[in-house]
């Protein structure tokens, strides 16, 4: 990183300090910390290097941060994470899982649904094996502005519900690359967020800083306009839409409750 680039992230620490604090403090990942605190038996499913806290079992399918993200994350290292006691399984979790029916109390699968090939199956696999747990994805709005190509699903939930819209032609990077970080080719969307201070500034005034400033809010905050945060014990239902108009449905009834954009909780029982 070259010395502007430095000084660049320096001056925009601020603001970085303040969108962490946000996602923190949100009404669903405080909810979140509650729950795990209270679980004897957490599994994460699509952990990356850094496993939620208390994980007893961690699943990844790709080890190597080339096929993570834009491949700058640490490469997953299954020895470091087992001797934290916790074990790794190196498999996709929409294939069978290998563990019992209500193995865990809680299940913890954050922004990895919308990667796999078969949403539902994995959801099937997750209620299988824990009791409760927490489903976190992009919200169909986010993945409209910033979505990445790796990702296949649009995520839409509603009540005990949540609908997978596998993504078709014209919808990958709407707006621009995500990762790129040029003033000519950025995604005027990534750079609005000003995500850790990567992209260029965008204006604070006028009706483009209202949109930054609205865009920010509801992103850091965890808001359900951005981001999926479901919550579930015993189950949900779920739906996928293919690209050909073909539908599968499953699921099992339960509990479901979530955070709404004011941090009211709000749920619902699924028949």
């Amino acid at each position: 990183m070259n010395l502007f680039a430095r000084l660049r992230r320096r001056l925009r620490r601020p603001n970085v300090l303040w969108q962490r604090n946000e996602m923190s403090q949100s009404a669903s990942q405080l909810e979140l910390e509650r729950l795990l605190a209270q679980s004897s038996s957490t599994v994460d499913l699509g952990c990356g290097v850094n496993p939620v806290k208390g994980a007893v079992a961690a699943i990844d399918l790709f080890t190597d941060s080339r096929h993570r993200g834009p491949g700058k994350l640490p490469v997953i290292q299954p020895k470091d994470l087992e001797a934290r006691g916790i074990q790794f399984v190196n498999q996709s979790i929409d294939n069978p899982l290998p563990f019992s029916d209500g193995g865990f109390e809680f299940a913890h699968c954050s922004h990895v649904i919308e990667h796999v090939e078969a949403p539902g199956r994995a959801c099937d696999e997750m209620m299988r094996i824990a009791t409760t747990g927490l489903l976190r994805c992009p919200s169909a709005m986010i993945e409209f502005m910033c979505g990445r190509p790796y990702h296949r699903w649009l995520v839409i939930h509603r009540g005990s519900r949540v609908v997978f819209v596998e993504k078709a032609e014209g919808e990958y990077g709407i707006f621009g690359d995500f990762a790129a970080v040029s003033g000519s080719t950025v995604n005027p969307f990534e750079a609005m967020l000003d995500w850790e201070g990567e992209r260029p500034a965008t204006p604070n005034r006028g009706i483009l800083g209202r949109l930054k400033r609205r865009l920010q809010g509801l992103f850091f905050g965890r808001k359900p306009q951005t981001e999926v945060n479901l919550f579930w014990s015993g189950g949900f239902f779920w739906t996928e839409i293919r690209r050909n108009g073909a539908q599968i449905q499953g699921g099992r009834p339960g509990l479901v409750w979530w955070f709404d954009e004011t941090g009211l909780r709000r749920e619902c029982g699924s028949a």
